[in-house]
């Protein structure tokens, strides 16, 4: 009993037995294999749950529609895939009140799309620019940044980062975010600077 749970925390630690350490190369092999296997094994279901999120999202894309009081509106495109959004913003200040989208394309923008919605709305420009930049960083291959959990569900995207080709279509809403983002600072201080000339007159 004792040398079974030694074998199976040597399994766990290592990915080989505690037989391989004591120098029975043949059930070493067959114990590294085994480990090997269940590597393979863990990481298929962890690409099929992230497959399972990115279909969700495109299938039932949260947060798409138009609003009626949209303080900014960014269409961009993608021409290399196809993809096409128009982001709508309602800003309380530097700060996303609502947030809707519309568009068509692949699956990762859209997506995509869906998930930085959900992940922007009620936050600050300060905390949105910090998981802007995480979310590229994932997305560029940064491992550190695909097991940040300020992500969430965003995490199944890391995959793209093996498909160069697929990153644009991933960032398309970012991109579109980013420039809603600093039209609403050029509006903000427009605004501002109306309001001391209002006081001076």
């Amino acid at each position: 009993m004792t040398g079974s749970k030694e074998r199976r925390a040597g399994e766990k630690i290592y990915g080989f037995t505690a037989g391989a350490r004591a120098g029975r190369p043949g059930r070493g092999r067959r114990s590294l294999h085994a480990g090997y296997i269940s590597r393979v094994m863990a990481d298929a279901s962890l690409t099929a749950l992230y497959q399972d999120i990115i279909l969700d999202h495109y299938r039932r894309p949260r947060n798409k529609g138009t609003l009626e009081h949209a303080s900014i509106s960014v269409p961009m495109r993608n021409p290399l895939c196809g993809d096409e959004i128009t982001l709508e913003l309602e800003m309380n200040g530097d700060a996303i009140s609502d947030v809707r989208f519309t568009g068509r394309g692949c699956s990762i923008s859209q997506a995509s799309t869906s998930m930085m919605t959900e992940m922007v709305k009620g936050k600050h420009v300060a905390e949105i620019a910090q998981i802007g930049e995480r979310f590229r960083a994932m997305v560029m291959g940064d491992a550190e940044a695909a097991a940040d959990v300020t992500l969430g569900r965003a995490r199944a995207l890391a995959g793209v980062a093996r498909f160069p080709a697929r990153v644009k279509c991933a960032l398309l809403a970012w991109n579109a975010l980013e420039r809603g983002l600093a039209e609403s600072a050029v509006q903000r201080e427009q605004d501002r600077e109306q309001d001391a000339t209002a006081r001076e007159i």
